[in-house]
Formats: structure tokens, C-alpha cells, sequence
């Protein structure tokens, strides 16, 4: 199943850097969750001020973002067939989503300089499932 829109370029699932000029155009970064540690262990804490830390993930980030400078506002969402969930760790502190406006879960907002370790669940331990991860500005 193709959960891309041919307007998001897709990059690598590996480090990716992003600055304003970066965020000119929609980003999409392929990838797929399966693991079996509870997102709570990873950031600490079951709840954040973006939402619950729902979900398994793995013991290692799916994806490493490098913000280059500070950024006023960044969305960050995942697009997936399935009921997907986000941990992110990084610059600033640590914040987690399940549901935002749909069954898929986004963090959005100002951005810190820094680097950003990107995790995405499922609900069940040792579920794979292949998601996308957006990445816009306005």
C-alpha cells in the first residue's frame, strides 16, 4: 500500500537535517515500527503536554532529525494504514502523540536547534508496520 503523496519527496530513513530552507517543501521519510519496549520506559513518563506515550517501539530511534537552527514552527506527522504512535526526544525535552486528529498521531509547533531522536509505534509488541513520516513548515 502506498501511503505517499507525490507532492512529499521522500528521503532515507536515516539522519536528516533540516533548516527553513528545508522546509520550503513538504518532507516524507519512509519507514517501519516493530518493537517491544513500551514508549513510557523510553521518554520516562506516560503522559507529555502533546499526549499520552502510547505504544511499543524499538530500543533504538527509527529516524535521528539535526534541526540547524531555531525553527517557529515545524509539523512532524505520521501517515500510516495502521494506528501508529510517536515518541521524540530531543532539544527541549521529550513529547509524545497517539491520536491527533485522526488515528495518526503529529507533534507540531517551534522547533529548538538540535538534534532529535524519532520513534514510531505500534500497539502491539513486535508489530511491524510500515509507515511515512511528514515533515512541513507553513
Amino acid at each position: 500500500m502506498t501511503i505517499c503523496c507525490s507532492n512529499y519527496p521522500v528521503l532515507a530513513q536515516n539522519v536528516i537535517k533540516i533548516d527553513q530552507n528545508t522546509l520550503t517543501q513538504p518532507i516524507a521519510i519512509p519507514g517501519t515500527s516493530n518493537g517491544k519496549v513500551e514508549s513510557a520506559k523510553i521518554a520516562r513518563t506516560k503522559k507529555t503536554a502533546t499526549g499520552y506515550c502510547d505504544g511499543y517501539v524499538n530500543s533504538q530511534p527509527n529516524h535521528l532529525l539535526q534541526i540547524k537552527s531555531l525553527l517557529e514552527f515545524m509539523r512532524l506527522e505520521v501517515a500510516s494504514p495502521t494506528d501508529t504512535t510517536l515518541l521524540v526526544q530531543g532539544a527541549g525535552g521529550v513529547w509524545c502523540n497517539d491520536d491527533s486528529s485522526s488515528a495518526n498521531p503529529m507533534i507540531e509547533g517551534a522547533w529548538q536547534q538540535g538534534s532529535y531522536r524519532v520513534w514510531v509505534g505500534s500497539y502491539q509488541a513486535n508489530t511491524k508496520t510500515d509507515y511515512q513520516i511528514r515533515i512541513t513548515g507553513r
